[in-house]
Protein backbone atom coordinates (compact mmCIF):
# COMPACT_ATOMS: atom_id res chain seq x y z
CA UNK A 1 0.00 0.00 0.00
CA UNK A 2 1.00 3.61 -0.48
CA UNK A 3 1.17 5.08 3.03
CA UNK A 4 1.70 8.71 4.00
CA UNK A 5 3.21 9.57 7.38
CA UNK A 6 2.69 13.14 8.60
CA UNK A 7 5.54 14.20 10.88
CA UNK A 8 9.14 13.02 11.08
CA UNK A 9 9.58 12.79 14.84
CA UNK A 10 10.59 9.56 16.54
CA UNK A 11 7.20 7.85 16.24
CA UNK A 12 6.76 8.82 12.58
CA UNK A 13 10.23 7.66 11.59
CA UNK A 14 9.85 4.35 13.41
CA UNK A 15 6.44 3.50 11.94
CA UNK A 16 7.68 4.47 8.47
CA UNK A 17 10.70 2.16 8.80
CA UNK A 18 8.57 -0.76 9.94
CA UNK A 19 6.05 -0.33 7.14
CA UNK A 20 8.75 0.05 4.50
CA UNK A 21 10.40 -3.13 5.81
CA UNK A 22 7.03 -4.89 5.39
CA UNK A 23 6.96 -3.95 1.70
CA UNK A 24 4.77 -0.86 1.71
CA UNK A 25 5.49 2.30 -0.27
CA UNK A 26 6.00 4.90 2.45
CA UNK A 27 6.71 8.61 2.35
CA UNK A 28 6.89 11.25 5.09
CA UNK A 29 5.67 14.85 5.00
CA UNK A 30 7.52 17.03 7.53
CA UNK A 31 6.85 20.72 8.10
CA UNK A 32 10.39 21.52 9.29
CA UNK A 33 13.72 21.62 7.45
CA UNK A 34 15.10 18.70 9.49
CA UNK A 35 13.57 15.74 11.21
CA UNK A 36 13.61 14.16 14.64
CA UNK A 37 11.04 16.38 16.37
CA UNK A 38 12.27 17.41 19.81
CA UNK A 39 15.45 15.39 19.22
CA UNK A 40 16.71 18.70 17.89
CA UNK A 41 20.14 20.25 17.50
CA UNK A 42 21.02 23.84 16.60
CA UNK A 43 24.30 24.85 14.96
CA UNK A 44 25.92 28.11 16.08
CA UNK A 45 26.31 30.47 13.11
CA UNK A 46 26.26 27.45 10.78
CA UNK A 47 29.37 26.08 12.49
CA UNK A 48 28.80 22.32 12.25
CA UNK A 49 31.36 21.70 15.02
CA UNK A 50 29.51 23.91 17.53
CA UNK A 51 26.15 22.31 18.23
CA UNK A 52 23.60 22.48 21.05
CA UNK A 53 20.69 20.15 21.78
CA UNK A 54 17.84 22.58 22.38
CA UNK A 55 15.06 19.99 22.58
CA UNK A 56 15.50 16.91 24.74
CA UNK A 57 19.13 16.82 25.99
CA UNK A 58 19.03 13.02 26.36
CA UNK A 59 16.68 10.18 27.21
CA UNK A 60 16.18 7.13 29.41
CA UNK A 61 15.31 3.56 28.42
CA UNK A 62 13.18 1.24 30.54
CA UNK A 63 11.41 -1.33 28.36
CA UNK A 64 13.32 -4.28 26.91
CA UNK A 65 12.09 -3.37 23.42
CA UNK A 66 13.41 0.19 23.61
CA UNK A 67 16.64 -0.97 25.25
CA UNK A 68 17.26 -3.23 22.25
CA UNK A 69 16.82 -0.22 19.97
CA UNK A 70 19.22 1.84 22.11
CA UNK A 71 21.80 -0.94 21.91
CA UNK A 72 21.57 -0.76 18.12
CA UNK A 73 22.14 3.00 18.30
CA UNK A 74 25.18 2.44 20.52
CA UNK A 75 26.63 -0.09 18.06
CA UNK A 76 26.08 2.41 15.25
CA UNK A 77 28.00 5.00 17.31
CA UNK A 78 24.96 7.30 17.44
CA UNK A 79 24.40 7.40 21.21
CA UNK A 80 26.39 6.72 24.37
CA UNK A 81 25.49 6.18 28.03
CA UNK A 82 25.52 9.47 29.93
CA UNK A 83 27.85 9.29 32.92
CA UNK A 84 27.35 12.80 34.22
CA UNK A 85 25.43 13.96 37.26
CA UNK A 86 22.53 16.29 37.95
CA UNK A 87 23.34 19.07 40.39
CA UNK A 88 20.48 20.58 42.37
CA UNK A 89 21.04 24.24 43.07
CA UNK A 90 19.19 26.53 45.48
CA UNK A 91 21.55 29.45 45.00
CA UNK A 92 24.95 29.90 43.35
CA UNK A 93 26.62 29.08 46.69
CA UNK A 94 24.48 26.08 47.65
CA UNK A 95 24.91 23.00 45.45
CA UNK A 96 24.30 19.29 45.98
CA UNK A 97 25.39 16.67 43.47
CA UNK A 98 23.11 13.75 42.70
CA UNK A 99 23.12 10.99 40.12
CA UNK A 100 20.27 10.42 37.68
CA UNK A 101 17.83 7.74 38.85
CA UNK A 102 17.80 5.85 35.56
CA UNK A 103 20.51 5.28 32.99
CA UNK A 104 20.44 8.15 30.54
CA UNK A 105 21.79 8.32 27.01
CA UNK A 106 22.96 11.19 24.84
CA UNK A 107 24.11 11.69 21.26
CA UNK A 108 27.71 12.98 20.96
CA UNK A 109 27.00 14.14 17.40
CA UNK A 110 23.83 15.94 18.47
CA UNK A 111 20.36 14.60 19.21
CA UNK A 112 19.35 15.26 15.61
CA UNK A 113 21.81 12.55 14.56
CA UNK A 114 19.24 10.00 15.78
CA UNK A 115 16.63 11.36 13.38
CA UNK A 116 19.17 11.48 10.55
CA UNK A 117 20.12 7.86 11.21
CA UNK A 118 16.48 6.70 11.24
CA UNK A 119 15.51 8.68 8.17
CA UNK A 120 18.49 7.98 5.92
CA UNK A 121 16.68 5.35 3.80
CA UNK A 122 13.21 6.91 3.91
CA UNK A 123 11.47 9.15 1.40
CA UNK A 124 10.99 12.42 3.32
CA UNK A 125 9.52 15.64 1.94
CA UNK A 126 10.72 18.48 4.18
CA UNK A 127 9.08 21.88 4.63
CA UNK A 128 5.71 20.42 3.66
CA UNK A 129 3.04 21.23 6.24
CA UNK A 130 -0.17 19.29 5.70
CA UNK A 131 -3.15 21.64 5.90
CA UNK A 132 -5.92 19.45 4.51
CA UNK A 133 -6.82 15.78 4.51
CA UNK A 134 -9.77 14.45 2.54
CA UNK A 135 -11.06 11.30 0.91
CA UNK A 136 -11.34 11.28 -2.88
CA UNK A 137 -11.60 8.76 -5.70
CA UNK A 138 -8.32 8.14 -7.53
CA UNK A 139 -7.84 7.61 -11.28
CA UNK A 140 -9.03 4.00 -10.92
CA UNK A 141 -12.14 5.10 -8.98
CA UNK A 142 -10.76 3.68 -5.72
CA UNK A 143 -11.26 5.64 -2.53
CA UNK A 144 -8.04 7.12 -1.14
CA UNK A 145 -6.71 9.98 0.99
CA UNK A 146 -5.56 13.23 -0.58
CA UNK A 147 -3.12 15.34 1.44
CA UNK A 148 -2.70 19.03 0.62
CA UNK A 149 0.35 20.93 1.86
CA UNK A 150 0.70 24.68 2.39
CA UNK A 151 3.14 24.70 -0.55
CA UNK A 152 0.32 23.55 -2.82
CA UNK A 153 1.67 20.01 -3.08
CA UNK A 154 -1.06 17.37 -3.47
CA UNK A 155 -0.28 13.73 -2.66
CA UNK A 156 -2.56 10.69 -2.66
CA UNK A 157 -2.20 7.72 -0.31
CA UNK A 158 -4.16 4.61 0.54
CA UNK A 159 -3.45 4.95 4.27
CA UNK A 160 -2.29 7.78 6.54
CA UNK A 161 -0.40 7.96 9.83
CA UNK A 162 -0.35 11.25 11.74
CA UNK A 163 2.66 11.66 14.02
CA UNK A 164 2.24 15.20 15.34
CA UNK A 165 1.45 16.77 18.73
CA UNK A 166 -2.22 16.30 19.60
CA UNK A 167 -3.36 19.91 18.89
CA UNK A 168 -1.74 19.86 15.44
CA UNK A 169 -3.28 16.44 14.77
CA UNK A 170 -6.71 17.84 15.65
CA UNK A 171 -6.32 20.65 13.10
CA UNK A 172 -5.53 18.11 10.37
CA UNK A 173 -8.40 15.82 11.39
CA UNK A 174 -10.90 18.68 11.25
CA UNK A 175 -10.46 19.03 7.49
CA UNK A 176 -12.14 15.86 6.09
CA UNK A 177 -15.81 16.39 5.23
CA UNK A 178 -16.87 13.00 6.61
CA UNK A 179 -16.34 13.36 10.37
CA UNK A 180 -18.39 10.37 11.47
CA UNK A 181 -15.43 8.10 12.24
CA UNK A 182 -12.98 10.89 13.03
CA UNK A 183 -14.98 12.78 15.67
CA UNK A 184 -14.20 10.11 18.28
CA UNK A 185 -10.48 10.54 17.69
CA UNK A 186 -10.75 14.31 18.03
CA UNK A 187 -12.68 14.01 21.29
CA UNK A 188 -9.92 11.87 22.82
CA UNK A 189 -7.16 14.11 21.51
CA UNK A 190 -8.76 17.14 23.15
CA UNK A 191 -7.98 15.63 26.56
CA UNK A 192 -4.22 15.74 25.90
CA UNK A 193 -2.52 18.71 27.58
CA UNK A 194 1.00 20.06 27.06
CA UNK A 195 3.56 22.08 28.99
CA UNK A 196 5.22 24.79 26.85
CA UNK A 197 8.88 25.72 27.30
CA UNK A 198 11.47 28.24 26.19
CA UNK A 199 14.96 26.95 25.43
CA UNK A 200 17.65 29.64 25.50
CA UNK A 201 20.92 28.65 23.82
CA UNK A 202 24.02 30.64 24.87
CA UNK A 203 27.73 30.47 24.03
CA UNK A 204 30.54 32.29 25.86
CA UNK A 205 34.11 33.11 24.82
CA UNK A 206 36.92 33.22 27.36
CA UNK A 207 35.05 31.49 30.21
CA UNK A 208 36.72 28.68 32.12
CA UNK A 209 35.01 25.28 31.63
CA UNK A 210 32.20 24.59 34.09
CA UNK A 211 32.43 21.44 36.23
CA UNK A 212 28.77 20.48 36.37
CA UNK A 213 26.81 18.56 33.72
CA UNK A 214 23.21 19.57 34.45
CA UNK A 215 21.90 22.12 36.94
CA UNK A 216 18.44 21.42 38.34
CA UNK A 217 17.33 24.91 39.36
CA UNK A 218 14.58 25.57 41.89
CA UNK A 219 13.43 28.80 40.31
CA UNK A 220 10.35 30.52 38.86
CA UNK A 221 12.10 31.23 35.56
CA UNK A 222 14.67 28.49 34.96
CA UNK A 223 13.86 24.78 35.29
CA UNK A 224 17.25 23.30 34.42
CA UNK A 225 20.44 24.08 32.51
CA UNK A 226 22.27 21.62 30.27
CA UNK A 227 26.03 22.11 29.96
CA UNK A 228 26.46 21.14 26.31
CA UNK A 229 30.23 21.55 26.63
CA UNK A 230 30.35 18.40 28.78
CA UNK A 231 28.52 16.30 26.16
CA UNK A 232 30.99 17.04 23.35
CA UNK A 233 34.20 19.04 22.94
CA UNK A 234 32.93 22.42 21.80
CA UNK A 235 35.90 24.53 22.88
CA UNK A 236 33.59 27.11 24.45
CA UNK A 237 31.18 27.17 27.38
CA UNK A 238 27.85 26.39 25.72
CA UNK A 239 24.59 26.06 27.64
CA UNK A 240 20.92 25.40 26.96
CA UNK A 241 18.68 27.05 29.55
CA UNK A 242 15.24 25.44 29.83
CA UNK A 243 12.45 27.59 31.29
CA UNK A 244 9.73 26.60 33.70
CA UNK A 245 6.23 25.98 32.37
CA UNK A 246 4.76 28.92 34.29
CA UNK A 247 7.34 31.31 32.84
CA UNK A 248 6.65 30.04 29.32
CA UNK A 249 2.89 30.46 29.73
CA UNK A 250 3.28 33.98 31.16
CA UNK A 251 5.68 35.18 28.47
CA UNK A 252 4.72 33.25 25.33
CA UNK A 253 3.15 36.33 23.69
CA UNK A 254 6.09 38.66 24.36
CA UNK A 255 8.79 39.58 21.88
CA UNK A 256 11.42 36.84 21.84
CA UNK A 257 14.28 39.27 22.53
CA UNK A 258 12.51 40.45 25.68
CA UNK A 259 12.02 36.85 26.83
CA UNK A 260 15.71 36.09 26.21
CA UNK A 261 16.78 39.11 28.28
CA UNK A 262 14.52 38.05 31.16
CA UNK A 263 16.08 34.58 31.13
CA UNK A 264 19.62 36.02 30.93
CA UNK A 265 18.91 38.26 33.90
CA UNK A 266 17.85 35.23 35.91
CA UNK A 267 20.86 33.27 34.65
CA UNK A 268 23.01 36.04 36.12
CA UNK A 269 21.49 35.41 39.56
CA UNK A 270 22.08 31.66 39.25
CA UNK A 271 25.58 31.50 37.74
CA UNK A 272 27.05 34.95 38.20
CA UNK A 273 27.41 38.26 36.38
CA UNK A 274 29.30 36.77 33.42
CA UNK A 275 26.30 34.64 32.41
CA UNK A 276 24.20 37.66 31.41
CA UNK A 277 26.47 38.56 28.47
CA UNK A 278 26.92 35.63 26.05
CA UNK A 279 28.78 36.07 22.77
CA UNK A 280 25.96 34.26 20.97
CA UNK A 281 22.39 33.52 21.94
CA UNK A 282 19.25 32.13 20.36
CA UNK A 283 15.80 31.42 21.79
CA UNK A 284 13.44 28.65 20.76
CA UNK A 285 9.85 28.23 21.92
CA UNK A 286 8.44 24.72 22.26
CA UNK A 287 4.68 25.17 22.35
CA UNK A 288 4.16 21.42 22.80
CA UNK A 289 7.26 20.59 24.81
CA UNK A 290 5.91 17.70 26.84
CA UNK A 291 2.49 16.19 27.50
CA UNK A 292 1.41 16.51 31.13
CA UNK A 293 -1.79 14.58 30.41
CA UNK A 294 -1.58 11.81 27.83
CA UNK A 295 -3.67 8.98 26.42
CA UNK A 296 -3.45 5.37 27.60
CA UNK A 297 -3.41 4.02 24.03
CA UNK A 298 -0.38 2.65 22.19
CA UNK A 299 -1.91 4.18 19.05
CA UNK A 300 -5.37 4.97 17.68
CA UNK A 301 -6.82 3.99 14.31
CA UNK A 302 -9.93 3.86 12.18
CA UNK A 303 -10.25 1.54 9.20
CA UNK A 304 -13.40 3.09 7.81
CA UNK A 305 -14.13 2.10 4.23
CA UNK A 306 -10.75 0.67 3.31
CA UNK A 307 -8.71 3.83 3.83
CA UNK A 308 -6.96 3.30 7.20
CA UNK A 309 -5.97 6.26 9.35
CA UNK A 310 -3.87 6.03 12.53
CA UNK A 311 -2.36 8.32 15.15
CA UNK A 312 0.96 7.81 16.96
CA UNK A 313 3.12 9.97 19.17
CA UNK A 314 4.87 10.52 22.48
CA UNK A 315 1.50 11.48 24.01
CA UNK A 316 0.50 7.82 23.78
CA UNK A 317 1.24 6.12 27.10
CA UNK A 318 3.70 8.76 28.21
CA UNK A 319 5.62 11.87 27.21
CA UNK A 320 9.12 10.64 26.39
CA UNK A 321 11.37 9.56 23.52
CA UNK A 322 10.70 5.98 24.58
CA UNK A 323 6.92 6.50 24.52
CA UNK A 324 7.19 7.87 20.97
CA UNK A 325 9.31 4.91 19.87
CA UNK A 326 6.93 2.33 21.34
CA UNK A 327 3.88 4.00 19.83
CA UNK A 328 5.39 4.04 16.35
CA UNK A 329 6.75 0.50 16.64
CA UNK A 330 3.48 -1.01 17.84
CA UNK A 331 1.45 0.56 15.05
CA UNK A 332 4.14 -0.40 12.54
CA UNK A 333 3.98 -4.06 13.56
CA UNK A 334 0.18 -4.01 13.69
CA UNK A 335 -0.20 -2.57 10.19
CA UNK A 336 2.61 -4.74 8.81
CA UNK A 337 0.56 -7.75 9.90
CA UNK A 338 -2.88 -6.55 8.85
CA UNK A 339 -2.42 -4.34 5.76
CA UNK A 340 -1.58 -5.98 2.42
CA UNK A 341 1.76 -4.75 1.10
CA UNK A 342 0.41 -4.77 -2.46
CA UNK A 343 -3.14 -3.58 -3.04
Amino acid sequence: MKIAVIGAGMSGLIVARELKKAGHEVFILEKSRGFGGRMATRYVNNDKSLKLDHGVPGFTADSSEFNSFVEALIKADIVKPWTGSITSIHSKDDRADGNARSQRYFAPGGMNSIGKYLGKDLKIHNQQRVVRLEQINDDHDNLCWQLKCDSGLLIEAEAVVISCPAPQTIEILKTPEDQENISGLIKKLQTVKYDPEFALMVVYDGIEPLEWDVLDVEDTVIKFISNESKKRDLGKVSLVVHSTTDFAISNMDKEREEVALLMLRQLHSVLGEWAESPNWKQLHFWRYSQANKWLTNDFMEISGNGTPLALVGSYMNGNSVEAAYLSGMKLGKHWAEHLPANK
